[in-house]
């Protein structure tokens, strides 16, 4: 299962992914602001197998993962220059529900998850702050995701994101620094260097996950690792 990241993570981390993987480095420029302008999940939203991407996607990339025949489908506009713009395509689907700020999401991801549980929470960037663990846990790095899905009955855990870098920034976001595969879940960085990582690993580890740190130092923020 192939990984798209960030060109910006660590060279460690993408070496180390490498070893389990096919690594897919990201890039854009221009589009977005330059925090944020090689996350994936700025540009793209999972939706079962699907991947909706940006139509400003760079056709270089639009290639590589139609050659490796990946499901895709082109989103409707954006994302924008400025936040909320930005975060269009940051939702997170799962088996039951999309989880977004509903007022930023591209019309194609709505179109696509109409079947399911529409939960509209205020902060954009969800994919960024967000983890489910499986269908109904979840670790956020947004106290109103957080409340939210406890409200729904969902079950979680709140980390804070400070300590998690981001440049640019006072910091980035848990969900930006992690991916999930199967019963792994990949951190670019090392939970030992993170304040709420003893929770974090605690967590995880109670509903049956592995932990793969990719390289040592604080977690980065590089828009998530995400599995196609």
């Amino acid at each position: 299962m192939p990984a798209i990241v960030s060109k910006n993570i660590p060279g460690k981390a993408i070496v180390n992914l490498a070893g389990f993987t096919e690594v897919i480095l990201f890039e854009t420029r221009g589009i977005v602001y330059d925090a944020i302008a090689c996350h994936p999940d700025v540009f793209f939203c999972q939706a079962g197998e699907k991947m909706i991407y940006s139509p400003l996607l760079p056709q270089i990339i639009i290639n590589r993962l139609t050659s490796l025949d990946i499901p895709l489908l082109e989103g409707q506009s954006g994302p924008g220059k400025k936040y909320p713009e930005t975060a269009a395509f940051n939702a997170v689907c799962t088996g039951d529900a999309l989880i977004h700020n509903l007022m930023a999401t591209d019309g194609r991801i709505l179109s696509e998850a109409h079947h399911l549980q529409q939960i509209h929470v205020e902060q954009g960037y969800c994919r960024c702050n967000l983890l489910f663990t499986d269908q109904r846990s979840y670790i956020t790095s947004d106290r109103g995701i957080h409340l939210k899905l406890e409200r729904e009955g969902f079950s979680g855990l709140y980390v804070d994101p400070r300590g998690i870098l981001l440049p640019g920034f006072g910091h980035g976001f848990f969900g930006g620094a992690c991916g999930i595969s199967g019963d792994t879940v990949y951190f670019t960085g090392s939970l030992g260097q993170y304040p709420e990582g003893k929770k974090a690993a605690s967590f995880l580890e109670s509903h049956g996950l592995k932990i793969v740190e990719l390289c040592t130092g604080p977690l980065f923020d590089g828009g998530g690792i995400l599995f196609v």
